[in-house]
């Protein structure tokens, strides 16, 4: 998206790509993008208003959008390789792979489509369990809550026997575990679960549930 007389590829594609390739997909455009540029996109989306809530205000807030925007899981699902510098140095506060985006949102770029855009918001990996249910005694803790292989949880004193399920950010189950007693506290993880974000729910007779997540990276 173009303002104020600025252009997107009016002179070509200027980038340095040795002997590789240029892949264009998935985006968004609207303003003074060159017509060639745009035609590299066979998943574009032209000139439809995106929903934003302000963009004139040029404040990152106004770029948040309404629900029944366009960009609304019209990103690309891709495999993503880990982030070399992940925990390190100034980036001691970024993952591995990206969990969520710049206000908050779950995103799991690898199973999901997410938006086109800054704002994950409304897309399909907003499943009602996303969010860790808060109530007043726990079932269980979580850790660690980024993992390559096992998952090791903390129970409450009182659970005998529970259930557990793991779920993509879809609310597909992809493992799951029934009749665990309370010593079966670490969980061994399949080895074909893909990376990416994931929930966790523990149940005592279907009848309290909790969640948390965790991403997976191995």
């Amino acid at each position: 998206m173009t303002t104020g007389g600025a252009s997107i590829g009016s002179e070509g594609p200027v980038i340095d790509i040795a002997n590789g390739s240029l892949r264009v997909s998935n985006n968004y455009f609207k303003g003074n993008i060159s017509i060639n540029f745009q035609n590299r996109d066979n998943n574009k989306i032209v000139d439809e208003w995106p929903s934003f809530h302000d963009a004139n205000s040029l404040q990152m807030e106004g770029f948040k959008i309404y629900g029944g925007s366009p960009m609304v899981d019209a990103g690309k699902s891709f495999s993503q390789p880990a982030f070399p510098m992940a925990g390190q140095g100034i980036f001691s506060n970024i993952s591995a792979y990206p969990e969520v985006d710049a206000f908050g949102n779950p995103v799991d770029i690898e199973n999901q489509a997410p938006n086109i855009g800054v704002d994950n918001n409304h897309s399909s990996n907003l499943i009602t369990s996303v969010i860790d249910k808060e109530i007043n005694e726990p079932l269980f803790k979580l850790s660690p809550t980024l993992v390559q292989n096992s998952l090791t949880i903390e129970l409450n004193s009182e659970i005998d026997v529970y259930d557990l399920v793991v779920l993509n950010l879809k609310g597909e189950i992809v493992y799951q575990l029934n009749n665990l007693n309370a010593g079966e506290t670490k969980i061994n993880l399949p080895p074909n679960i893909k990376n990416g974000m994931y929930l966790l729910q523990a149940s005592i007779s279907r009848e309290k549930i909790q969640t948390s997540r965790f991403i997976l990276y191995r």
